[in-house]
């Protein structure tokens, strides 16, 4: 159970940004990314810093085409000043929020009425389809989001085996064999097998070492076998005669 104590680490932020904050709609993606960027500066004492796109994906779990759509609405409603640099932008909140600009409201049209015929017949719709496709795209994003951050999530574990892991974020080999094992195992089984990891790579005699995803998936056979021995190697007896 996570039980955070201001002790450990807090964030210092003007009340009255927090009370600004209460009276301006932020969409969920585009909120994940500002929090992130108020860590990376304000949590370190800094007015701006550099962040990466591959940053933004540790820190949130969302891919960066979702990121970057983050970014232009935090833009364009003057929320973040984004600074060019190369290869690694600058990000900085704007603390100005007279200067924030609140996206404009959805509009919800009316319901079409049905009009009755001299004959006393409604002039009914013409039949569509009965499968309302913007409720599906929904849930299909938010299956392939949710995967997304899974897949995030399983390949920052492999921080301990492999000092390079950020690389497989962008990399579709590797982010392909960690969506096949989580969706094969489930997340917490695939999880399980990377956190054993360590002890297998150290084994001077093992076989299936693996510090990437795609090795892991290719080993698992070897990685599991291990297990079972270690699990059921129980200590033996000495018999004193």
């Amino acid at each position: 159970m996570a039980n955070p104590q201001k002790e450990n680490g807090h964030i210092q932020i003007a009340t009255q940004i927090y009370e600004a904050f209460c009276k301006i709609r932020i969409n969920g993606e585009a909120r994940q990314v500002l929090d992130f960027i108020i860590r990376k500066t304000y949590g370190f004492h800094k007015k701006e810093d550099k962040i990466a796109l591959s940053q933004f994906c540790l820190g949130t779990g969302l891919r960066k085409p979702t990121i970057c759509k983050a970014l232009n609405k935090l833009k364009s409603m003057k929320l973040i000043i984004q600074i060019d640099n190369g290869d690694i932008n600058i990000y900085r909140f704007n603390k100005d929020f007279d200067t924030w600009e609140a996206l404009p409201k959805k509009i919800t049209l009316p319901k079409k009425r049905m009009s009755i015929t001299q004959k006393g017949n409604a002039s009914l719709p013409k039949k569509g389809h009965t499968i309302d496709n913007t409720t599906k795209d929904t849930i299909t994003k938010d299956i392939s989001e949710q995967s997304s951050q899974d897949i995030s999530r399983f390949i920052k574990l492999f921080e301990k085996v492999n000092p390079s892991y950020e690389k497989f974020y962008g990399n579709k080999t590797q982010r392909g064999a960690a969506d096949r094992l989580i969706k094969k195992y489930g997340f917490e089984k695939a999880a399980g097998m990377v956190k054993y990891l360590p002890i297998i790579n150290t084994d001077k005699y093992a076989k299936g070492k693996s510090i990437t995803p795609l090795q892991l998936e290719d080993n698992l056979a070897l990685i599991i076998n291990h297990y079972n021995q270690k699990k059921n190697n129980k200590p033996k007896v000495a018999i004193i005669s």
